[in-house]
This record gives C-alpha cells, structure tokens and sequence, in this order.
C-alpha cells in the first residue's frame, strides 16, 4: 500500500511483481502517465467547509459559500456583520453556520428578503380606543383621541367643554355636556342657536308675556316686567277712585267710576268740565228767589223749571183728552170746567200763577190721572 501511494505521488514509478511459478522477483520498470483523482479517493486535505476539485496531477480546495480561508481551513462568514446579506431594509438578519437567515420586522410582512408594510388600522390589528383615531406608519400606526376626548389614544376620556370653559357658547346661553362634545341653548328671554344669543322682546307679541290688559309691558335683558296703568291697583284691579275719594272732582260734581280711571260730571244747575263748576244763572221771578231763600224750595232749580214744563205740556196734551171727555159728560157731573185756570193758561182777569202754585196743581193733576179721572182743579 505504501509503494502504490508513493506512485499516486510521484505520478510516474515502476512496477514490481512476483512470478508464481518460480518466485522470482523481477523487476519492471515501467514509465505509465496516469491521473489520480485525490478528491474521489479522499486523498485531499480540503476543509470541512471546502469543495475538492480535482486538476491533472493535483487538486483545489475552495471554501464553500458563507467561509472564508485558503480551502484546508475555512472559517464561517457573517454576512449580517459585514452588511452582505440579502436581507430587505425592514428585515432582521440573523447569521448562521454558513448562511444567515432573514425575518421581516413587526409591523411588515413578506419572505425576509422582500418586506411590505402592514396596514394595522385596516386589519384590525390595532389597540387603539373606540374613541381614538388610527393612523397607520410605516411598519406601524398612532393611536390620537377624537376631537373632545384626552388621553394616550389607547384609552381615552370624555373632555368636559362646559366645566373647563372650553365651549363656545354665548354668555347668554347654558353649556350641556355631551359624549365628545357639548351643546349650547339659549337662556329663556334670549333667541339663536346657542352660540349666539339675542334678547327676545316679549312686550311685542300679546303671546310672549302674560300681563294684564291693564297693565305696560317693560322689556328688560332677557325677561320683562308687568306695571298697572294708572287708575289700576294690586293686581291691576280697576281702582274706585270716587268711593276712596282720590279724585279731584268739584264739590259741586259727581264722580263717575269708569275702568282704569273716573270721571267727574257736574250736578244739576251748574256747569263747567267737571273739576270745575259754575252754577247756573238764576231764572226764578224774585218771589220764587225769595221762597227758596227761606228754606221752602231748597231742591228746586232753574233746571227742574225747565222739565217741569216738558212734563206740564205732556199734561196739557191728557188734560185736553180729558176736558173732552167731561163735556161730553158735563150735564150728568155737574162740574164748572176752568182748564185755563187749571193749568194756568194767562187769563187778563186773573193775576198769574208762580211757579209753586203751579207745581201743586201739576202734582193734584197727576194723581187725578193714575186714578183715571179728570176733575176740576179750583182756586
């Protein structure tokens, strides 16, 4: 065995054999061209790690991809270290014996080699809050409370506009929280949409306040006030001026009651606007001037004069029907007729009658007429 190695050495030997019939060594020298393939014959001191390649009278060795050395020793290359793996930009390298492997990053998905970004707001991969906004990166995403919301986006709280005077209502309007938000409503006697708010004049429309007839409506900022007209009192109730003798009427008038208020009239035989009266010229003959002096007369007036001739010629009117009546009658009553001087008509024999004499026999005459008969009225 030696020798045969010593001939794959030196590529060229002789040959030596034996003869069986006489055991004679004999010697042949030989001179053969033969290859010896070292690396089928493991015969090579290539490394572990090498690749054996066989050359006409020799062989190589190479280190195998991922070592490095001279080929009989090889040593491991660590491509994440010296930036010469195939990983992608978004991939983690990881070296191995010979090798290096590549895993793409959170938040990327792919072979390692080729990494694309994953969308976690649209899988629902993300952990923001009901009330947060996801806004995807790139290999991840942000999580930001909604608008009237606080917090980290994971977990987010209602924000109370009203309470931190954040809201934009009007200083005439109330502030409701609400879920993220908040609303504004305007203050009763105030009109608009919350964030603006004008005073609501209730005195224009008869519907929009509640005081009385009797009573000014005064708009104030935000409300209004009842005031009872004059003439009205608590309530504005009508106030009795004349019973409660707050009225500047004459003494020589009369107070009228009205609503709201009075008026002043007044009396008989006096004349003026109310508050102020004057009596009346004094058209009494001097005897009836006197008789009224002495307390006889005291009610009778100019004024009653006057009616009592309109009711003296309504009488005179019946008195006629009646005078007719009694001449038709006048043999079986037996009565002397005088309706001149009844009722005074001017006779130039007799003297003329005052006025009192004449408001007793207009007095006999009206009871002669409810008893239904006509007499004769002497002197």
């Amino acid at each position: 065995m030696d020798r045969w190695r010593q001939l794959h050495r030196s590529r060229y030997g002789n040959i030596s054999y034996y003869s069986n019939s006489n055991r004679q060594r004999a010697q042949l020298h030989l001179y053969v061209d033969i290859n010896i393939d070292e690396c089928a014959t493991d015969m090579d001191n290539c490394a572990e790690h090498a690749t054996c390649t066989d050359i006409e009278g020799s062989y190589s060795c190479n280190c195998d991809i991922g070592y490095t050395g001279d080929g009989t020793e090889c040593i491991d290359v660590n491509e994440c270290e010296l930036q010469v793996d195939s990983c992608d930009e978004n991939a983690n390298c990881t070296n191995i014996d010979g090798g290096h492997n590549c895993s793409c990053l959170p938040g990327y998905s792919g072979n390692g080699t080729y990494c694309y970004d994953i969308d976690e707001c649209t899988t629902d991969m993300d952990n923001c809050a009901q009330k947060a906004t996801c806004t995807n990166t790139d290999g991840s995403f942000s999580c930001m409370c909604s608008d009237g919301y606080t917090g980290y986006g994971v977990v987010c709280y209602d924000i109370d506009e009203c309470e931190n005077n954040s809201d934009s209502c009007d200083v005439n309007a109330d502030c409701n929280n609400t879920n993220g938000s908040f609303s504004c409503s305007c203050k009763r006697g105030y009109s608009g949409n919350g964030a603006t708010c004008t005073d609501m004049d209730e005195c224009l429309g008869e519907v929009s306040n509640d005081c009385s007839a009797a009573a000014d409506c005064l708009n104030t900022a935000g409300s209004y006030s009842c005031h009872c007209k004059p003439g009205y009192g608590t309530n504005c109730s009508d106030v009795d001026e004349c019973s409660g003798r707050s009225h500047d009427c004459s003494k020589n008038a009369e107070c009228l009651n009205i609503e709201g208020g009075y008026n002043c009239q007044c009396s008989t035989g006096y004349t003026g606007n109310g508050k102020v009266c004057e009596a009346l010229p004094d058209v009494r003959g001097p005897e009836e001037q006197k008789t009224g002096e002495n307390g006889s007369n005291l009610g009778l007036i100019s004024g009653v004069t006057v009616a009592g001739f309109l009711v003296v010629a309504t009488l005179l009117i019946i008195g006629f029907l009646c005078a007719l009546k009694i001449r038709k009658h006048s043999k079986s009553m037996k009565v002397p007729l005088s309706i001149n001087v009844a009722f005074g008509k001017p006779n130039h024999n007799l003297p003329a009658l005052s006025e009192s004499t004449k408001q007793t026999r207009l007095t006999l005459l009206q009871r002669q007429i409810q008893k239904k008969t006509c007499t004769k009225v002497s002197v």
